[in-house]
């Protein structure tokens, strides 16, 4: 199951997911206290929150996370650099993601 949060962001008519990016995952524990991202490269809009392999999630990213409550407010999310494959089901896997700047 893909997580999301509510009330979603809508931008485009695209739904988003809502994410705070975290930068130290010391003493955190993947897939509890975070979900393992991974950024993706080539984005085709046609692709835009569809979740088979070759599909990416379009987020909008929180510059706070004051008085917000993860996992209800947000999903605390953090870029995994590692690994091949962006996509996996499995606990080992990525969600692809594609974070606008």
């Amino acid at each position: 199951m893909i997580p999301t949060t509510y009330p979603s962001e809508e931008s485009s008519n695209v739904n988003q997911m809502i994410v705070y990016i975290i930068t130290d995952v010391e003493e955190l524990q993947e897939w509890i206290d975070y979900i393992p991202v991974k950024q993706v490269t080539s984005p085709d809009a046609s692709l835009a929150n569809t979740y088979d392999n070759e599909g990416y999630l379009v987020v909008k990213t929180l510059a706070s996370i004051e008085d917000l409550v993860a996992f209800k407010d947000y999903i605390p999310v953090y870029e995994k650099t590692d690994g091949e494959t962006p996509w996996s089901t499995d606990a080992t896997g990525y969600i692809p993601v594609d974070i606008p700047t």
